[in-house]
């Protein structure tokens, strides 16, 4: 899982997917081809076939024996339109326990 220590203030990534998907599902301009030579961009925010990568997950933020979590993932067992998201059952309470 990844970290960072901010000050006396711990921040954990819990993820719960990461979804390659094409550009234009955001940024309708750009095209899979113009994300190919941008080599920095490989491997943690583009894959080989040239999608974005989009990172699920959560935040947890430790400070003075207090927790915060903001929450901004999918959820499990859920009805969604996009079809990746649709009904889950991932692993998320298994990682968020692990943080």
């Amino acid at each position: 899982m990844l970290s960072w220590q901010v000050g006396e203030v711990r921040i954990t990534c819990i993820v719960e997917t990461v979804w390659p998907v094409s550009p234009k599902f955001l940024f309708p301009q750009v095209d899979r081809e113009r994300l190919g030579h941008m080599h920095w961009l490989k491997p943690h925010f583009v894959d080989e076939q040239n999608r974005m990568l989009l990172s699920i997950h959560a935040l947890l933020i430790q400070s003075q024996g207090q927790c915060i979590m903001v929450d901004t993932c999918l959820g499990n067992d859920k009805q969604r339109d996009i079809e990746a998201w649709h009904m889950r059952s991932g692993p998320f309470l298994e990682q968020m326990r692990g943080a």
